[in-house]
Parts: C-alpha cells; structure tokens; sequence
C-alpha cells in the first residue's frame, strides 16, 4: 500500500514542494511554476517511486518497503531519459518563439528619451527603448535578443513570457579591450556605476542569474578582472544580494563590491543606485575603484 503523504514528505525534506495531487500510475509527472519539477510513483504494486528537480540537478528514489530492483531501475531511467528530453524540446521552442516575439517588440518600439523610471533613478538610457509607456530593455545570448524586460514608471518589472533569463544579460559602455568589467543585477544599478567609473557593465537581471552571467563574461573576456556589484539585501534571510555576488565573483576569480551606507543606514537602501541618491556618485566610484588593479 502506497502512503502519498510518506512521498510527499520525501519530497519536502528534499526541498521540493510537492504538487497538491500525486498520481501514482507509473508516468513521469511535471510540476511548479517553470514546470522543473518531476515526480514518478509506481501504482502497480511497486511501493516505490522517484523526484527531482531539472532545474537543480536534484534526483532521489524512494521505497516504502523495498528498492528497486534492476529491472525497475533501469526502465524507470529510460522513462526519465525520456521525459526530460521531450521538456527540453518543447523548452527550447518557447524559448525560440518567445525570441522572435521580443525581437519584432524591440524593432517597433521608440528611443526611451527621458522614461519615468529613469528620472527617478538618476540615470541616462544606454540603448533602451520604449512602448506603450514601458521602458524595454533587451536580453541577449551574445547573438540575439532572447526575451525583454520591462519597466514600468513606477518601477514594476516584467520578463517577456516563455523568454529565456538565465544566462542572458544587457551591456551598457563598450567593452572592447577592457582591463576591468562590472556585473550588476538590475538597470539601475548597472547605469549608476558606469556613470560613476566609466567601467563597463553587464547586467545579470537578478541576483540568480550572476554566476551564470559572469561565467559567460569570463569566457569570453578572460583577461578582464570582474567586479560584481553587489546589492546587499540586508533586511533579507540570507543576505541573497552578496551571497550570489560573492559565489559568482568567487566562480569567476573575481572580486566583490558591496555598496556602504554607514553605521546611519536607513532602512530600504541596498544598492548602488540608492548609495549615489544619498551620497553621490563620487561615493559609488571610491568603492568600485577600491577593487580596480593596475
């Protein structure tokens, strides 16, 4: 007799949140927001199953009584094989379709000139572009537009849907032959620090996407020292700014930048940005050039 909650709890202890209904008829399951997720329970009398998460690299096999024998193991990994290969089909036309689409918004929208957005912030548009009122800004794989992000003037930010994030990034400044190269999380920030040094940047879009982003940097600039500028989420568990700054600069031998508001901090200031409204951009460049080597 199979017990779901048993499965689920498996799940749980393994950092995944398990679907609310669990069928076990021995197919692979897909589920969570990006559809990462997998599931398989056995309903033929195998009291057993496995999960796992694509995304993270995360596979376990569970047994309530007894594992699997060799057969079971081995049909269950072709079964996986399977399904993970018909996911990274259909994700890679998503990914396709939604480039395409990113690619005709960008060409039919206008030159930002002075967005909202960018006012409040203190910063020039390098290259954006505008529609409908919202600020764009393109990601790129190196070669193409792969989805597009957008912003509101009050600041709300939105991705293209089906567009592919991880790995894509946004450059402001030419980086040619450059001796130093910033990476930033959002646009902002990545605009504050090249109007405070002149270095160019590489915008990741978000904390999760640094290390993949500065890896791809690093490949293709390796002579380049990386700084990667740092939003320091100190009001949030884990402090995800740094710790993801500091995996990705570690990744890449690279340094971090972690922007100093003094011991009068006020509450909601955590990057760069916020450090050059309330101290100025000199302020900015004193802690970005701190980290520049000859």
């Amino acid at each position: 007799m199979i017990n779901i909650q048993d499965f689920k709890s498996a799940m749980i202890s393994n950092n995944i949140e398990p679907p609310d209904e669990i069928i076990a008829d021995s197919e692979i399951h897909r589920f969570g927001r990006k559809k990462n997720c997998w599931y398989v329970l056995y309903g033929d009398g195998l009291p057993a199953g496995a999960f796992g998460d694509w995304a993270t690299g995360i596979s376990t096999t569970w047994s309530a009584g007894r594992n699997f024998t060799e057969k079971e193991d081995a049909d269950f990994a072709v079964k996986l094989q399977s399904a993970k290969a018909k996911r990274d089909t259909e994700t890679a036309a998503k990914h396709a379709s939604a480039s395409g689409a990113a690619q005709t918004k960008w060409d039919a929208a206008d030159p930002a000139g002075d967005h909202q957005y960018l006012i409040s912030k203190g910063v020039r548009s390098y290259g954006l572009r505008v529609s409908d009122g919202l600020l764009m800004i393109p990601a790129s794989d190196g070669k193409k537009i792969t989805t597009l992000q957008t912003i509101d003037a009050g600041g709300n930010k939105l991705f293209l849907k089906g567009g592919k994030k991880s790995g894509s990034y946004f450059v402001i400044g030419e980086i040619g032959e450059a001796t130093h190269i910033c990476i930033s999380e959002g646009y902002a920030t990545g605009a504050t620090v090249f109007e405070a040094t002149g270095i160019p940047v590489v915008l990741a879009f978000d904390s999760g996407n640094l290390k993949t982003v500065a890896e791809k940097v690093h490949k293709t600039y390796p002579e380049s020292r990386l700084i990667v500028c740092a939003d320091d989420d100190f009001q949030t568990k884990g402090n995800p700014g740094v710790a993801k700054a500091t995996a990705a600069a570690q990744a890449v031998c690279g340094v971090v930048a972690v922007p100093n508001f003094g011991d009068d901090r006020p509450d909601a200031v955590t990057d760069f940005n916020d450090m050059a409204t309330l101290y100025g951009l000199q302020s900015v460049c004193n802690v970005i050039k701190s980290h520049v080597t000859d």
